[in-house]
């Protein structure tokens, strides 16, 4: 099984937004055939708690812009790692 079109939209999304601010490491997983949760991870790493703040904002931002909003969030008051879930994606920064 693979990811669908729709996760794959998002996932660009999400890369472009990390990317632009400055995120390093990314890797996208299609984890579609072994988890019925979600299609795609996407893993990003930021430099420093301000910059994984900002990698997750933007993503969220772009998402939101797009139409898709967060399911669910955590890690937004530590800054050390954020998870984003929006169904189809699930994002770890």
């Amino acid at each position: 099984m693979t990811a669908t079109d729709h996760a794959r939209e998002l996932l660009q999304i999400a890369a472009a937004a990390a990317d632009s601010k400055q995120a390093e490491d990314l890797v996208a997983l299609d984890v579609s055939g072994p988890l019925p949760l979600t299609d795609i991870f996407l893993l990003a790493t930021g430099r420093n708690e301000r910059n994984v703040v900002s990698i997750a904002s933007e993503i969220e931002d772009k998402l939101i812009e797009h139409g898709v909003k967060p399911l669910r969030r955590e890690g937004r008051a530590e800054g050390r790692w954020i998870l984003l879930d929006f169904g189809d994606l699930v994002v770890h920064v």
